[in-house]
């Protein structure tokens, strides 16, 4: 089996360097990777230009793909270019730092991700939640639950209908109170926090996302408060906003607009 390794935090990242020797359990592994860290790229993409690649042996001697783009980009060309076949699976992480609630909509290890969905490629995005409290990320029993998390999604009728979202606590595994199946949930897991500075000509504000805990009366079935109360959540996702409840009140409005009524 062809495992395909991705993400938004950069090639040299520990979180897919730790994804890579976990899922050697699973079969060949490849890496395609952005040259450059890239959180919130969302699925931006390149439409215009040459991508700059860089063939590069990864840690045990792992074949992969340093690219300058996006990590969209890093996806999309990997499995329609890069791979001789394509990948059996794709895994995008492990991100260091939680995609949970609207966080989703904006991260680059999702956009990485949705490119292999969207080709029909069974794809799971893994993240590791953060944690004031703990010093850095611990990656290894992520990655441990993720090539379990793989082989049961390999093993399902239809592996491709949803792209597969795991978050990790970032506490040490006794500490994990167990795992659930949670919803994106209305909210945001980080906030910017902005600090204005001036030269005398130009205004600058120094960007730094900060963790943002909801508290109050939520429940294990939102994916942010789950992660954050030290639950692994699996979140099946599809890259379809439409507001389908309101089709039906938008096509009447259609209609009188049309007629000038």
């Amino acid at each position: 089996m062809r495992i395909l390794l991705t993400n938004d935090d950069g090639f040299d990242a520990p979180g897919i360097a730790a994804m890579a020797r976990a899922a050697k359990a699973l079969g060949e592994v490849y890496v395609a990777a952005p040259a450059t860290h890239y959180s919130g790229a969302s699925h931006s993409v390149s439409i215009d230009g040459a991508l700059k690649v860089q063939k590069k042996h990864f840690d045990g001697g792992i074949d992969g793909w340093k690219i300058w783009g996006t990590p969209f980009d890093c996806c999309s060309l990997a499995v329609a270019a890069l791979m001789d076949d394509k990948p059996d699976l794709v895994i995008s992480g492990i991100n260091g730092g939680s995609n949970v609630g609207r966080d989703i909509l904006h991260s680059g290890t999702i956009g990485a991700a949705s490119a292999a969905h969207w080709a029909g490629v069974p794809t799971m995005a893994v993240s590791l939640n953060h944690n004031p409290a703990a010093k850095g990320f611990n990656y290894d029993f992520s990655a441990e639950f993720a090539v379990k998390a793989a082989e049961w999604l390999l093993a399902q009728s239809d592996p491709t209908a949803y792209l597969l979202s795991v978050n990790v606590p970032n506490v040490p595994k006794e500490e994990i109170a167990g795992c659930v199946v949670s919803a994106m949930s209305d909210r945001h897991n980080y906030l910017c926090d902005y600090e204005k500075t001036s030269d005398g000509w130009f205004d600058y504000y120094n960007t730094t996302m900060l963790p943002h805990h909801a508290e109050g009366d939520f429940t294990l079935a939102e994916d942010d408060y789950a992660v954050n109360h030290n639950y692994v959540v699996l979140t099946p996702l599809v890259m379809n906003v439409t507001a389908l409840d309101h089709l039906d009140e938008l096509t009447d409005a259609a209609q009188k607009l049309w007629n000038n009524e």
